[in-house]
């Protein structure tokens, strides 16, 4: 019995030996394998043991090195590489380690790459290296998330998205991008100064919804600043002081659906309001009256944008700058895409696209941008060229006249 207890105890202290060594524990395999050999002929002190032991190890040794590179992911050794050069260490000096990378089911040149992220890393020190390990390793990364997955001590993950730099393409905003329908139900805040191509994007995507849910939608339209006025003879266009009155139509619409007194349909209903902000503060200029109606619009607003997907219900806001003081509070977080045009300033950045300003550094032209999409990250964005404005109009006029 004290044999058998003192071959363990010699057998846990050798194993316990090659796990210090080995701090990458894909490695113990080749340090165990020697370390076997080594510690049986110790307690059995027999040359013919040892030589077969070494005899059998040999032969399967180019499984285990075979195994071994199958079970290592692709590019593992990159990332290594650039997190020892670049410092990113947990609390023992442990770098995050590649357990899998799997192409994206939409885009395949996107790759999310999972790693085990050691104790004392946190969010804020990754992201701080994330220009370096882009170079280091000529990708661009779209996102970096911790999430919590698995079971053991190693549940916690670093998910980092990435792509390669020269597959980096701007996503291109057309009629003809069948990409950009699982986006478009959502509620969407678009964004830029004067000039920079906001009206033109919003015709684009209403064109695009439209083909998209094969015209089983309703379009209505507040339009403060009357840059929709070919669209005034259909009975869900509102312009100027009556863009209030469409804002409370929609709402009441939806309220309808939501407390059950207009079942539930398939059709798609999105209210754009162009220049909220306008609206809201020609409102507050008009005393106790209008500063109780603005405040009465911003609640309405709150509530679709909480609730309003349920029901297929979907806010689209166009405005110069998307300020918290236009929004209840939390309201602004609802917004499924951000859709940033133009050059925008630091403040617009670190308020709508936190997380991300370091990565909205090119220059941007007339329709041209990035755009925030809850759950996936940034991407540089492009307004395609509307080759028919006519037939386009043509199409979003037909969903307003329902």
């Amino acid at each position: 019995m004290k044999f058998f207890r003192f071959l363990y105890r010699s057998f846990l202290k050798v194993y316990q030996g090659c796990f210090k060594l080995a701090k990458d524990k894909r490695k113990l395999l080749f340090l165990l394998i020697p370390a076997t050999i080594i510690l049986i002929s110790w307690i059995f002190r027999d040359v013919n043991i040892i030589l077969s032991l070494l005899a059998d190890d040999l032969m399967a040794l180019p499984l285990i090195i075979t195994l071994y590179i199958i079970g290592t992911p692709k590019g593992t050794y990159r990332w290594e590489r650039a997190m020892k050069k670049w410092g990113i260490f947990g609390e023992k000096n442990e770098i995050p380690r590649l357990i899998h990378s799997v192409k994206d089911v939409e885009n395949p040149n996107i790759i999310h790459n999972t790693f085990v992220k050691p104790n004392g890393l946190t969010k804020d020190r990754f992201i701080k290296y994330e220009m370096a390990l882009e170079e280091e390793l000529n990708i661009t990364i779209k996102n970096i998330e911790y999430a919590k997955f698995g079971y053991g001590k190693n549940k916690q993950k670093i998910v980092v998205t990435s792509i390669p730099a020269e597959l980096d393409m701007p996503m291109i905003i057309s009629l003809n991008n069948d990409k950009l329908s699982d986006m478009l139900c959502k509620h969407w805040c678009v964004v830029g100064h004067t000039g920079s191509g906001k009206s033109y994007a919003i015709s684009v995507l209403l064109g695009k919804i439209i083909k998209s849910t094969n015209e089983n939608i309703e379009i209505t339209i507040a339009d403060f600043k009357n840059s929709f006025k070919q669209f005034e003879n259909t009975g869900n266009y509102f312009s100027f002081d009556k863009s209030e009155l469409g804002i409370k139509k929609f709402y009441n619409e939806f309220m309808e659906l939501v407390s059950g007194e207009k079942p539930l349909d398939n059709k798609i209903r999105v209210l754009f309001v162009d220049e909220l902000n306008t609206t809201l503060d020609t409102l507050s200029a008009q005393g106790k009256e209008g500063i109780a109606r603005a405040a009465e619009l911003k609640k309405s607003i709150a509530s679709i944008l909480a609730m309003g997907r349920s029901f297929g219900c979907f806010l689209w806001i166009g405005m110069q700058a998307a300020y918290s003081d236009f929004f209840n509070h939390g309201a602004r977080d609802n917004f499924g895409c951000i859709l940033g045009l133009g050059e925008l300033s630091k403040e617009q950045k670190s308020m709508l696209f936190k997380g991300y300003e370091d990565k909205l550094n090119e220059i941007n032209g007339v329709g041209e941008g990035f755009c925030l999409i809850k759950g996936k990250g940034v991407e540089r964005v492009k307004i395609e060229p509307i080759e028919d404005k006519d037939a386009l109009n043509d199409i979003i006029r037909q969903a307003m006249c329902h």
